[in-house]
């Protein structure tokens, strides 16, 4: 079987990397061989992952020179639960461009055939902005099953959703689909629920699931770990089991293509949510 290959997407700051990271614990808490790709220069995936704070990254052997050189072992590092990470990295602020960063990435995966790698699971951290053409490089390169889009509940973040629905519909001939929202928020009450559950319905795609925010996942973080780790058996791991399972399913066969709205649209739209 090839192995299911996940590119989470989302506005900084929301939690994405959070949900990519427990995603991840979850998955290889089954016993499954996972490849945790992070493409974000704030670099956390592998931080929280690893516990290193100058983890070996892509970007490093670009300026050095040799990347020509380098084979797929000088950039995994096994970290927690046994998950293989890969870092992107990026530039000092100000200094290049992290986009071109991630491109090259996928360039050398494309090189050394991250096809045939040994693993059942590619989960790709996506800094979600997409400002530049090469944070689209996991799509563009045809490397992901599924993109899943993870919100709050602030416009913004969902204005970035928006943004994330029309790349993946324009790069639908890749073969890569939008699987589906998670949505990280505060209070998930009635009122957020619903509001969050149109928007979804509004671009035509699914809510994969609700992640409440839980004082035991930051308590993790602070330790750079996971919750499967710090405390396995709290509700905040169980909702990543679940979200894990239910991203694992098979894609519907009548998985509709999004719809996301213009610009316009969207800031209308966005008037009329309760949050």
């Amino acid at each position: 079987m090839s192995a299911l290959k996940v590119v989470l997407y989302g506005k900084g700051g929301i939690g994405k990397t959070t949900v990519a990271v427990h995603l991840s614990a979850a998955w290889a808490e089954q016993g499954l061989r996972v490849l945790h790709v992070g493409c974000d220069p704030k670099m956390d995936s592998s931080v929280r992952l690893t516990r290193r704070d100058d983890p070996p990254c892509l970007v490093d052997f670009v300026e050095d020179g040799s990347l020509q050189g380098r084979k797929p072992a000088d950039l995994i590092v096994r970290g927690a639960l046994g998950i293989d990470t890969i870092e992107a990295g990026g530039p000092e602020p100000g200094m290049g461009c992290a986009g071109r960063g991630i491109a090259s990435l996928f360039d050398f995966f494309d090189t050394h055939r991250i096809d045939t790698w040994p693993y059942d699971v590619h989960v790709f951290d996506v800094l979600g902005d997409l400002v530049c053409g090469g944070f689209v490089a996991p799509i563009r390169y045809g490397m992901g099953d599924r993109v899943v889009i993870v919100a709050s509940a602030e416009i913004m973040a969902l204005y970035a959703a928006n943004s994330i629905a029309s790349v993946a519909l324009h790069h639908v001939h890749e073969r890569v689909l939008l699987a589906g929202i998670v949505f990280n928020v505060k209070q998930p009450d009635a009122g957020v629920h619903a509001a969050l559950t149109d928007f979804a319905a509004r671009l035509r795609t699914r809510v994969l699931g609700f992640v409440a925010w839980d004082p035991v996942v930051r308590e993790a973080e602070r330790l750079h770990q996971t919750v499967f780790e710090y405390r396995p058996e709290s509700p905040a791991a169980e909702t990543f089991r679940r979200l894990a399972a239910r991203i694992a399913e098979p894609l519907p066969a009548d998985l509709p293509l999004p719809t996301p709205m213009a610009r316009r649209e969207f800031l209308a739209y966005a008037k009329t949510l309760d949050l």
